[in-house]
């Protein structure tokens, strides 16, 4: 590795950003961190903090978790290091909880989960704010529908709000739900009709 660090110091910061930017970002976040501070920097720069996918997409397109001596490495050193920097993380049910735990993250804005069928009531018991952009207005309550039982922060872009949406007639009151908000930029002519019921579900809102 010695070797290899000299060989990369002799080259500038925009050829090395060059090289690095055609590798997985994973690895070269693993490989770099801690070899030298000038490879420490660049590799905690946005281009590959910013996004990161905690896990291995094979071949065949199927998820597979992170070798674990690579996770605990992530999870014990390099995320307490970079996390102010990470505005998206995509991850698997298994290791979501320590991942999560592992620091705050007060960039992020988007979260990806790559669910096994039998752990995905646990995964979405885990999550306390969920930021999204939807197509329609039903797809705001499916989200809606008391599969997140511990919500308490909800932002929703919604594409179009028009009476047509409405295919459910879901009741569950969002008790736990203290903040939402609800944008789209086409106008509607169905507030009464579609968000006035959504809003009445929310007991305890506070902004």
């Amino acid at each position: 590795m010695e070797y290899s660090s000299i060989q990369l110091d002799d080259l500038p910061d925009e050829i090395l950003l060059i090289i690095f930017n055609k590798l997985n970002k994973l690895s070269v976040l693993y490989s770099l961190a801690g070899v030298n501070k000038r490879l420490n920097v660049i590799a905690h720069s946005p281009n590959f903090t910013g996004r990161l996918n905690l896990l291995r997409c094979l071949s065949d397109h199927s998820i597979r978790l992170l070798p674990k001596r690579r996770l605990e490495r992530f999870c014990s050193q390099m995320l307490p290091e970079i996390h102010p920097k990470i505005k998206w993380l995509n991850l698997e049910s298994i290791s979501i909880k320590r991942i999560l735990l592992s620091a705050t993250y007060p960039a992020l804005y988007g979260l990806g989960l790559y669910v096994y069928c039998n752990d995905i009531g646990e995964a979405m018991s885990l999550i306390t704010k969920l930021y999204v952009r939807v197509q329609d207005f039903t797809d705001c309550l499916y989200l809606l529908d008391g599969r997140f039982s511990q919500l308490r922060t909800f932002r929703v872009d919604v594409y179009r709000i028009f009476s047509i949406s409405l295919r459910t007639n879901n009741k569950v009151r969002l008790l736990d739900l203290k903040s939402f908000s609800l944008h789209s930029d086409m106008r509607t002519h169905v507030s009464d009709e579609l968000i006035m019921p959504l809003l009445r579900r929310m007991l305890n809102l506070e902004t």
